[in-house]
């Protein structure tokens, strides 16, 4: 059974934290149990284009979670796209283990113009909701309700997907692929080339 059908047959939290090797009580302890002061730094980076980006890097075994989270759901979309009909130019190259930022500028090379765009404050728009309503309702993955939430609490803080957890890049790549989708249709209808590399962390 691959990482995608356990991850499918969970029905509880104890059943999520023994597929991330963890014990129940313990993953009771790191989500419901650890002060909130104790989960996350918070600091700023400057941006290449001016001002500052907040990240909220997490802390401990907190870290450790969701870096197993991140781990299975990276094992997981690779089954996805290993199953899928007929393999699909990919459209966006970032946070993906085959991928790069320079299989991503390939897309668009000997393009006479290219325009890049970076969409502001883009973790904080994913927030707790839809991280949760995507794990129930996507049809690739399609988990409990009760293992959804938890999913969603591991990976948000304060109600969003932080810059600086390993789960933010991940999730917010596979939400966002209607995005992609829905912008390969507008770009092919009027013959240009669509690609995203994603958020920078």
């Amino acid at each position: 059974m691959g990482r995608l059908d356990l991850l499918r047959s969970t029905k509880s939290l104890s059943d999520l934290a023994l597929l991330l090797d963890f014990i129940p009580s313990g993953l009771t302890y790191v989500l419901y149990e650890t002060p909130v002061a104790n989960k996350y730094e918070t600091f700023e980076i400057p941006k290449k284009s001016g001002g500052t980006r907040l990240i909220c890097a997490p802390q401990g075994a907190l870290k450790v979670l969701q870096r197993r989270l991140a781990d299975l759901l990276y094992d997981c979309r690779a089954e996805i796209v290993a199953k899928a009909d007929k393999p699909r130019r990919p459209i966006s190259h970032g946070f993906r283990r085959d991928l790069s930022i320079f299989t991503n500028a390939n897309v668009h090379k000997n393009r006479r113009y290219v325009l890049n765009i970076d969409l502001q404050d883009f973790f904080p728009t994913f927030n707790f909701g839809r991280v949760r309503g995507f794990f129930i309702k996507d049809q690739d993955f399609a988990v409990p309700e009760k293992v959804a939430t938890v999913i969603a609490q591991i990976a948000c803080h304060e109600g969003s997907l932080p810059q600086g957890s390993p789960c933010s890049p991940l999730i917010t790549d596979m939400i966002a692929h209607i995005l992609d989708v829905r912008l390969v249709q507008l770009a092919k209808a009027n013959r240009l080339t669509y690609s995203r590399y994603g958020a920078v962390v």
